[in-house]
């Protein structure tokens, strides 16, 4: 049989790559505004409370029985303060949802300790619920979209900034450039760090993109940024276009209607 949703439509589905368990999961935004999620659940990725991961230095530590692979789509529990979703986005090993009043829910691999989001668990574990990342991290903003790497999470707000929240443990010992230079400084505490405006030449990012180990952003103007292993550089690196006149770089990205 095909996936139940128990009858209703859905608007959008996110997938991610196959996670270290080598099982990929799904995340599915319905009419209504609620999420579900399906596949694997390492790090708790599904966000139902469950699949706890403690693992060593080499990530090779051991899942809890109930870290198992949800076949079949499953409503997240989430109230996500009363809003309704408007958009999901999925990593290797992590979820990441937008609400309608610009809202940012993030769990499964940990970006966040419990200093700067009520709720969130030690950076050692995975968020096995949907948490909420204040608006006031971001400078105060709303959140207008997101996108999950396999380390970072990118966050674009609807003032056309891009904020990076990112495992730089991780990511140091994969020797990973997929921070960009302004992230350099930072730690364990995993807070969300501004990519500065003026690697875009000042100009308002209006989507943001990120890999395994890679970034990309467009701007206003149709200009394509990318930064990480696909440039060997943590700066963002302007992409040429081939035509003399230069083109506008076309992209697709969800529009929020904040309430």
């Amino acid at each position: 049989g095909g996936v139940d949703f128990q009858g209703c439509q859905i608007r959008m589905v996110a997938t991610s790559p196959q996670a270290v368990s080598g099982v990929s999961h799904y995340a599915a935004l319905d009419e209504h505004g609620r999420v579900w999620t399906w596949g694997g659940n390492y790090w708790g990725a599904l966000g139902l409370g469950l699949g706890l991961w403690q693992p060593d230095d080499d990530e090779r530590g051991m899942y809890t029985e109930d870290a198992k692979t949800q076949p079949y789509p499953v409503r997240v529990p989430s109230s996500f303060g009363g809003e309704k979703v408007a958009m999901v986005a999925t990593g290797p090993a992590n979820t990441a949802a937008v609400t309608t009043g610009g809202a940012l829910w993030v769990w499964g691999r940990p970006y966040v300790i419990s200093h700067t989001s009520p709720g969130a668990t030690p950076s050692t574990f995975g968020i096995r619920t949907p948490t909420l990342i204040p608006c006031s991290l971001f400078g105060g903003a709303l959140v207008q979209s997101v996108a999950c790497g396999q380390y970072h999470i990118l966050v674009l707000t609807t003032c056309g900034a891009v904020w990076s929240l990112c495992d730089k443990r991780r990511l140091i010992m994969e020797k990973c450039t997929t921070l960009s230079d302004d992230c350099n400084t930072v730690h364990s505490t995993l807070t969300p760090q501004l990519v500065d405006a003026s690697h875009f030449g000042g100009a308002r990012i209006v989507a943001c993109f990120a890999n395994r180990r890679c970034s990309a952003a467009v701007t206003e103007h149709g200009a394509l940024y990318v930064w990480g292993d696909v440039v060997a550089s943590g700066t963002p690196t302007l992409v040429p276009t081939s035509s003399p006149g230069g083109r506008r770089v076309g992209w697709w990205t969800k529009h929020i209607e904040h309430e």
